[in-house]
C-alpha cells in the first residue's frame, strides 16, 4: 500500500521557499545575540484550532497556522519548528530504522539517527541539500489510534545547535487535550499490510520474525507468543477436532489435546505435552477471515503459563482490523460447534475462558470487514 506522508514533503517544500527568498548559504545574515538565546525566550501557550493538542511557542518567532498545522519562524535565518497532524495510519507502527533509511535515501535525504523510544514515539535526525543550501532537520513523531502528531525542527546546519534549547522546550511542552485511544503502555504495535491488520506485543518480550510471522520471547520465563498470517482454511466452520490436533501437532509432537471449541469464525484449542519431565500448556486461537486464516498461540511452561497468560490475552484483545481504502473514481453467525474433550486444569480453563472472550470480540469487528487482502 502506498501512502504519501506530507510530513516529509512539507518540510522540504518549506525549506526550499525559506532558501530561495534568502539565496544561498553565505547570503543568511548571523543571527543576533537576542534572537539566537534560547535561554531567555519567552514561551507562549498555543493551543490546536481542532483541540487536540496544546505546546508552548517561543514568543518572538512569527507563527503561521493552516488548519490544525501550526509553524513557528525565527525571522533572522529561516530556522522554524512546525507541527503537523494526519489522521492515523497503521503503517507509522512499521517506522523501523531499515524502512526509513531506504525510504529517505529514495527522497535524496541521509537519514542521521533514528530513536524509538516507546511504542508511539519515534525520534530522527535527517539531513540534506537545498539550493547549495545544507539543511537539518529534527523530527519528534508520536501517534494514537486516532492521529499521528509531527513535531518538526528544520534549520540551516550552522544554525541547528543554537536553536535547539528551543525546540527541545517545545517537543516537551506538547501535550494532548483530548483523550485518544493509543497503544497500550508498554507496548509495541505490528501491522500487517496483506491481512490489513494490527497486533499490539509487550516491548519487553524478545521478538523475531516479521509482519506475518513472528514469535515473541519472555527472556525470564521462556513463554512464547507466536502470531502467524496463513492461506486460508478450507471449510473453516466445519474444521474437526480431529483436524486440527494435527495444527497441535505441529507445534509438540505427541501433545494431548485439551479443549476444542468451534463457533464456526473462530477456534479454540487447548493441549499440553511433557519436554524433560516438564509439562507445557498450549493455548491456540485461530481466526477466519475467509481469505486469510490469523493463528495466535501461547507455549508456556506450567511453572510460568499462568504468570504469562495475561499477555497472551491482551494480545488476542489488541487486534484490529483496517478497510482498504476505496480507490479514488474520476469525476463510487454461524451457531457455536463444540466438540467433547478432555479435562483441563483449572489454569488452562481460566486462559481458554478469557482468550475466548476476547478473540470473540475481535472476530465481531473483524466480521464487519468488507474488503481484504490475500497474504503473499
Amino acid at each position: 500500500m502506498k501512502r504519501k506522508f506530507i510530513i516529509f514533503l512539507c518540510s522540504l517544500v518549506i525549506v526550499s521557499g525559506l532558501s530561495g527568498c534568502k539565496g544561498n548559504d553565505s547570503s543568511v545574515p548571523e543571527p543576533t545575540a537576542e534572537s539566537s538565546s534560547q535561554k531567555e525566550a519567552d514561551y507562549i501557550p498555543y493551543k490546536s484550532l481542532a483541540g487536540n493538542y496544546e505546546i508552548k511557542l517561543p514568543s518572538e518567532w512569527v507563527q503561521t497556522t493552516e488548519g490544525n498545522n501550526m509553524t513557528v519562524t525565527e525571522r533572522n535565518t529561516g530556522t522554524y519548528i512546525s507541527v503537523i497532524r494526519e489522521d492515523y495510519f497503521p503503517e507509522v507502527n512499521n517506522f523501523s530504522q531499515d524502512y526509513l533509511l531506504q525510504k529517505f535515501q529514495n527522497e535524496g535525504t541521509t537519514l542521521q539517527s533514528y530513536a524509538k523510544e516507546t511504542g508511539n514515539h519515534i525520534k530522527l535526525v535527517i539531513s540534506y541539500t537545498t539550493n547549495n543550501m545544507p539543511i537539518t532537520e529534527y523530527k519528534f513523531i508520536m501517534w494514537t489510534y486516532n492521529s499521528v502528531y509531527y513535531i518538526n525542527y528544520i534549520a540551516p546546519t550552522k544554525y541547528a545547535e543554537q536553536f535547539m534549547d528551543t525546540y527541545k522546550t517545545v517537543y516537551q511542552s506538547f501535550a494532548l487535550v483530548k483523550d485518544e485511544p493509543a497503544i497500550t503502555e508498554g507496548y509495541n504495535c505490528m501491522y500487517n499490510e496483506d491481512a490489513q491488520m494490527s497486533i499490539e506485543y509487550p516491548n519487553n518480550w524478545d521478538i523475531k520474525g516479521n509482519t506475518s510471522n513472528f514469535t515473541i520471547t519472555n527472556p525470564q520465563t521462556k513463554s512464547a507468543i507466536t502470531f502467524e498470517i496463513v492461506d486460508p482454511i478450507p471449510n473453516f466452520k466445519d474444521y474437526t477436532q480431529i483436524e486440527y490436533n494435527d495444527i497441535i501437532q505441529s507445534f509438540a509432537e505427541g501433545a494431548a489435546l485439551n479443549s476444542f471449541k468451534n463457533t464456526g469464525n473462530t477456534i479454540y484449542g487447548s493441549a499440553y505435552y511433557v519436554q524433560d519431565k516438564q509439562r507445557f500448556f498450549i493455548d491456540n486461537v485461530l481466526i477466519d477471515n475467509t481469505d486469510y486464516t490469523v493463528i495466535v498461540t501461547f507455549v508456556a511452561s506450567s511453572s510460568y503459563a499462568q504468570m504469562d497468560a495475561p499477555t497472551f490475552e491482551k494480545m488476542l484483545g489488541s487486534i484490529k482490523y483496517f478497510e482498504q481504502p476505496e480507490p479514488q473514481q474520476p469525476q463510487q453467525n454461524e451457531p457455536a460447534q463444540t466438540q467433547p474433550a478432555q479435562t483441563q486444569t483449572s489454569t488452562e480453563q481460566t486462559t481458554t475462558k478469557k482468550a475466548e472472550t476476547t478473540a470473540e470480540t475481535t472476530t465481531k469487528k473483524q466480521e464487519s470487514k468488507t474488503t481484504t487482502k490475500k497474504k503473499t
